[in-house]
Parts: structure tokens; sequence; C-alpha cells
């Protein structure tokens, strides 16, 4: 009986210093959550534009869309998504260097696909950039929703797929007018300003009965009946 209650204790310590191993993918660190979502290989989307798809993850929503931006809601804050398919057709190269004054900054590289994550402190919030694979997510929300928006961040941007050969026809036979584009997002802004005029701007006009143009809109796809591409 003592044999038994001892090795019971033995396995109450071990589970109480290891927290059993197991964890919640929001309680990771950053550099987690960016191995564990962004960088790993998905192929889900349910939700197709012109020459790009991506998955829009439960409790998401897409609120409004121009050109290749589009205004998304998750958990009551804004998040605001921008595909660069311009600088994806000509593969421009992704220089980032990382920045010691602000909260977080991190260069990320992997199979010949760069990005970045970098996270400033405006007033008492978090400015979140976080760029990859010619994409972009930015998000102004409070401390304690970091890490659950860059999780759903994460899933958005790692399930980014460009059609080539739409892109090949839009932007090879100059049918966008890129050219009076100004393309950032491969360069953080590390403020918040103009991103928070965005928000407050749709919060005051948005209409609720308001739709996304049709002509925007090529083919979306419900959660369930997510497609794999081959």
């Amino acid at each position: 009986m003592k044999k038994r209650m001892v090795l019971l204790a033995i396995i109450l310590l071990i589970l109480t210093s290891t927290g059993c191993q197991i964890q919640r993918v929001n309680h990771q660190s950053m550099e987690s959550i960016i191995d564990t979502v962004l960088l790993q290989k998905n192929n889900l989307y349910n939700t197709v534009f012109q020459g790009y798809k991506y998955y829009l993850p439960k409790g998401m929503t897409l609120r409004n869309k121009t050109d290749y931006n589009s205004h998304l809601v998750y958990q009551h804050q804004s998040l605001y998504l921008y595909v660069d398919v311009v600088s994806y057709y000509h593969k421009v190269e992704v220089d980032y260097e990382e920045k010691i004054d602000a909260y977080y900054s991190k260069a990320i590289h992997q199979d010949g696909v760069s990005g970045y994550l970098e996270i400033n402190r405006v007033e008492d919030k978090f400015f979140v950039e976080l760029m990859y694979n010619y994409a972009k997510m930015e998000a102004y929300i409070e401390v304690d929703q970091l890490q659950d928006t860059l999780i759903e961040m994460c899933y958005v941007l790692s399930s980014i797929q460009y059609q080539d050969k739409v892109l090949a026809t839009l932007v090879g036979n100059h049918v966008l007018n890129y050219e009076e584009e100004s393309f950032q997002i491969l360069t953080p802004k590390s403020e918040a300003t103009d991103f928070i005029e965005y928000v407050k701007e749709y919060d005051v006009y948005y209409d609720k009965n308001n739709q996304l143009p049709q002509e925007d809109i090529i083919e979306t796809v419900d959660d369930e009946d997510s497609v794999t591409k081959e």
C-alpha cells in the first residue's frame, strides 16, 4: 500500500512539473505559434477571389473588400488583409531587418517563402503586422487578445494560394493598373495611425446590409466543404 502511495505521489509530481505535456496552442510562445501554425502546409480554402484564395477560420468574417484589400473581423476586432499579387508575380525579394526597439520583431523564412512578424505597443494596445508569402495582416488589439488573434492570422496567411494562370493575365498583360498602386506590405509600418483611421471609417459608415461586389467574387466555399488542393 505504501509503495502504491509513493508511486502515485511520484506520478503526480511528474504531471505537475511537466504540465502533462499538453498545451493549448494559444498558450505557446509566439515562436511556437509561427512554427506550428504559419509554417505548416495548409491547402484548405473557402474564399476565392481573382488570382488567389485562402481559408477563413470559423469565427472570422469578411466584412468588406476593395481590390486586393479585405477588412476582416474576429472577436469584434478589425483585421486588415493585404494581398500583393504584383510582388508575388514578379517574385520581389523580402528583406526584413529585425528591430530591437519593437515589442517583438522576427524575420520568417522557410522553403523560399519569406515574411516577418512585428508587434509594437501603441497606447495601451498592440499593433500587429504579420506578413508571409506576399500577403499581410494587420490588427490593433487588446493585450489579452494577442495570442488568440495571432493564431487566427497565421491560419489565414498559411492558406494563401495564388492562381498563376489568372495572375499571368491580370499582371503579365497589365490588366491591373498596378503602376499607380503603392505596394508597401514588404515593409512594416511600425505604427497604427493609418490602420486606426481605416477602422474608424468602417465602424462609422459600414452598412450591415451592404454586400461585397459580385464581380469581385469568383467563388466562396462553406467551411464544411473546404477544398483541398490536389
